[in-house]
């Protein structure tokens, strides 16, 4: 069995209904601030009556301080010196579709002395906001709720990718009875949060909560 068939049925196994997926994504809307966080996100940076960031607009927003906000967010400790690097390498990126290009500029930038942090996190999180219809958020809390052990690198990411993918396309009803479902309509009124998110945010919630509250 590939990573990419590992990781696709570690997905199935934690969230093997649509009860079970919308009971996650309840309990991480209670539980945890970031979906108020992304929403003032996406609410904030994506381009007026455009569907996508054009590259070159992204850049801009990634030297306009974007990248240093995800890093202080998301508490990934990248040094100074780290984010010349970064930037300098993304400056040089001709299209950010390209995933596998775009996460090599974040090669060799992990904070030192940490375990727990990868600068390819922080990677995924930058190609989560130029795409959040397709491109997913990996970090430490969805790699030990998917069990996943193998080191954090580029192939691990674009497996991930493709895993994530396959699932939203595979359980296409999941999304649709999302935005259908009372129960999660009332849930998201109380935090004040709309039900605009795209579909690997959506399914990040449902993989993010930790049931002993974590």
């Amino acid at each position: 069995m590939t990573q990419e068939e590992t990781i696709f049925e570690e997905i199935k196994n934690l969230i093997p209904s649509f009860e079970t997926f919308e009971n996650r994504i309840i309990a991480h809307v209670q539980n945890d601030y970031f979906p108020l966080i992304y929403q003032c996100l996406y609410e904030w940076i994506t381009p007026p009556n455009q569907s996508q960031f054009s590259t070159e607009n992204f850049k801009k927003l990634l030297n306009n301080n974007y990248l240093r906000l995800l890093n202080d967010i998301y508490r990934t400790r990248i040094s100074e010196k780290a984010f010349d690097i970064i930037l300098e390498g993304l400056d040089k990126v001709k299209d950010f579709n390209d995933y596998e290009v775009v996460l090599k500029q974040f090669k060799g930038c992990n904070p030192r002395g940490s375990k727990n942090v990868n600068a390819f996190s922080l990677g995924t999180k930058v190609l989560h906001t130029y795409n959040p219809k397709e491109n997913p958020i990996m970090d430490s809390v969805i790699r030990e709720n998917l069990k996943i052990k193998s080191q954090l690198d580029i192939d691990l990411c674009l497996n991930f990718k493709k895993a994530m993918n396959r699932f939203a396309n595979e359980y296409k009803g999941y999304f649709s009875s999302f935005r259908k479902s009372n129960r999660i309509k009332d849930e998201f009124k109380k935090f004040h949060l709309k039900l605009k998110f795209p579909k690997m945010k959506i399914l990040d919630m449902a993989l993010y909560y930790n049931e002993d509250g974590k």
